[in-house]
């Protein structure tokens, strides 16, 4: 009778733990798709304006034999991850300590600790403002900070796929096409854009492949690889596609979270691809993209013609 008994509470802990489970998903997307995070009008601003019309682009990959299989669908929603993703980009030596630990801890289910004494201020302030964002979209199921004397932070990330793969990496992909975005538009208003995320394609030779992103500016492709780790294993394939695209140096970019200045020039050399740590992105990409630029004159007419 005991062993029938613990039997039937076994069955009733794994159903409850399954009702749980699923109670936490369906919290987690409304958390995530109608919690009201604020985009500064800024950011609203020169993303809105951005007509994403990727005809250039898949005409460039028909020229050169690629064929596009599959097209993401993007969601309203993903804005609120876009803003957290420039946030962590554009403050990365301020959260990298923090984002370290979340990433390599979550597939564990287990809360982290990290000893804030050390840090700075600067680094302190930033750690919390996004451990407390990503908490109030429930990408974090536990977030608490102790204060002096302790200066304990504890977190704990969710683990469904869409938060998982946040951490693993999209974050930065996410990183790297708004940016480029809100970097072409400070130059250029009116300038022609479009992109591809994720596009999935078949290679010349009919491999498969997927670019994390491909961007139109006017008539010009760029194209960016984003890898917070692991990087070494793709490099010779990435050579390959390089001298299939023949977009040159100036074009063609992979942005790393774990690489040196130093190891970053040597990987230009080698494999002909402009390397840039995610520290210095931005600033590169704007020697790049400084032709597109308009000078004041020109643009207060555009202005004004865009009142009439």
């Amino acid at each position: 009778m005991d062993k029938e008994l613990m039997i039937v509470l076994d069955r009733i802990a794994t159903a409850l733990e399954k009702i749980a489970d699923a109670l936490n998903k369906n919290q987690i997307e409304k958390n995530y798709t109608k919690q009201p995070v604020k985009l500064t009008n800024n950011y609203q601003n020169q993303t809105n304006n951005t007509v994403n019309n990727y005809k250039i682009i898949e005409e460039f990959l028909n020229s050169r034999n690629i064929k596009i299989k599959h097209i993401p669908l993007e969601e309203d929603a993903d804005k609120i991850l876009d803003r957290i993703a420039v946030y962590m980009g554009n403050n990365y030596s301020l959260i990298r300590s923090f984002y370290e630990l979340i990433k390599y801890n979550i597939n564990s289910g287990l809360t982290v600790k990290l000893d804030l004494k050390n840090k700075r201020q600067e680094e302190i302030n930033a750690i919390c403002n996004l451990a407390k964002r990503l908490h109030e979209i429930a990408f974090l199921e536990e977030y608490k900070y102790f204060n002096s004397p302790k200066y304990i932070l504890y977190a704990r990330p969710n683990r469904i796929p869409k938060v998982t793969s946040f951490f693993l990496g999209k974050w930065l992909e996410r990183f790297i096409k708004t940016q480029t975005i809100l970097l072409l538009k400070k130059i250029n208003p009116n300038l022609n854009i479009g992109y591809l995320l994720n596009p999935q394609i078949k290679l010349p030779n009919g491999d498969d492949f997927e670019f994390d992103l491909l961007l139109s500016v006017e008539n010009d492709i760029y194209w960016f690889e984003a890898k917070t780790g692991d990087y070494q294993r793709y490099m010779e394939k990435y050579s390959k596609i390089s001298k299939i695209l023949e977009l040159g140096f100036e074009r063609s970019f992979m942005i790393l979270t774990d690489i040196t200045p130093t190891g970053a020039e040597a990987l230009r050399t080698i494999f002909y691809m402009n390397v840039v740590p995610i520290e210095n992105f931005s600033e590169e990409f704007n020697k790049i993209i400084i032709k597109y630029k308009i000078d004041s004159h020109e643009q207060n007419n555009l202005s004004e013609q865009n009142t009439l």
